[in-house]
């Protein structure tokens, strides 16, 4: 795979990753038909980790669901691709760096004090919402 993949719909635990169809007219190389796409990720310092998507080649654009991931975590992710005889799976695509959203709450009173008041005297009266910010 001569591009990497595109994340989207990343939230949390999740993401999706989008990519090409393999294609020797687009740089990539090896040899077809191509079987499947395998999808790795890895954490920083960590082994790297594999989900193998059946994908019909005949599509033009490719995607994988990926889910089960840790909040505000970076994720390296790359796809090879899969072949049948002594070539089998290719070498990696280039990688996407993907960090998932953050789930910690963010407290923000939405009213000043009129007098100044230390952080032990705010008290949960005095917090009126909470907002959960993407990190």
């Amino acid at each position: 795979m001569s591009d990497p993949p595109t994340a989207e719909n990343s939230g949390a635990t999740s993401v999706t990753l989008i990519w090409n169809v393999w294609n020797p007219d687009n740089g990539d190389t090896g040899d077809g038909p191509i079987n499947t796409y395998n999808v790795y990720h890895q954490l920083s310092q960590t082994p790297v980790s594999r989900w193998s998507h059946p994908i019909d080649p005949s599509q033009t654009q490719l995607s994988a669901p990926v889910s089960s991931l840790n909040p505000d975590t970076e994720y390296h992710f790359h796809v090879k691709v899969e072949r049948d005889g002594s070539g089998g799976e290719g070498p990696a695509g280039p990688t996407v760096i993907v960090r998932t959203e953050s789930l910690t709450p963010v407290i923000m009173p939405t009213e000043t004090p009129t007098t100044a008041q230390q952080p032990s005297e705010v008290t949960q009266k005095d917090i009126t919402s909470v907002a959960v910010t993407k990190g």
